[in-house]
């Protein structure tokens, strides 16, 4: 029997866990689909080419994992905490620099910035107990415009101006519309 030529990579999510089979490892949404190949019963070519199919198969028949250039996930994982959509976090922060330690709603945003860093963008409403809940939908309203604009910009090859929302509090930049990057469109 042929052993694999280390020299050559594998097909993507395809391992050689222990030298004598070949193992298909596909993870969506925090859960694995899984199989593995025998050297022993096909011989490695054969046994790779059942993996190749069977991996194209279940990749047809799986949601995409929303992690490309362009995708993103409809529902989030199963350990994170999204509020209303994916990638927008409604969460309190404590401010450990004054007495008492205040506590602050924020709502954060998660994006990658145009040289691939990722990011989080922070809409603090305000200090817990104070805030207003017509403040509070303003800067909910506002996080999920970011993000909704974000995710235009990068499915449509559009720069993202994230310092459009520098003066959150001041305007009303939701609902997101297209319309602001129609003359790029043209």
């Amino acid at each position: 029997m042929t052993a694999y030529r280390t020299d050559r990579a594998l097909p993507a999510h395809i391992t050689i866990p222990n030298w004598s089979a070949y193992q298909v490892r596909i993870v969506r949404d925090g859960q694995e689909y899984s199989a593995s190949f025998g050297w022993n019963e096909a011989g490695p070519q054969k046994a790779l080419s059942e993996a190749v199919a069977w991996r194209d198969k279940m990749l047809e028949s799986l949601p995409d994992a929303g992690n490309e250039e362009g995708q993103f996930r409809s529902m989030p994982l199963r350990h994170k905490f999204s509020w209303s959509r994916v990638g927008v976090t409604r969460y309190v922060s404590k401010d450990y620099r004054k007495p008492g330690h205040p506590e602050y709603l924020r709502f954060g945003v998660n994006w990658t910035d145009s040289e691939g860093r990722r990011r989080i963008t922070s809409f603090q409403v305000g200090r817990l107990g104070v805030v207003s809940e017509a403040d509070e939908r303003h800067a909910a309203n506002t996080a999920e415009a970011f993000r909704a604009e974000w995710e235009f910009c990068t499915k449509n090859g559009f720069p993202f101006e994230a310092f459009i929302y520098k003066k959150w509090k001041d305007e009303i930049l939701y609902p997101f519309s297209p319309e602001r990057h129609k003359s790029k469109i043209l």
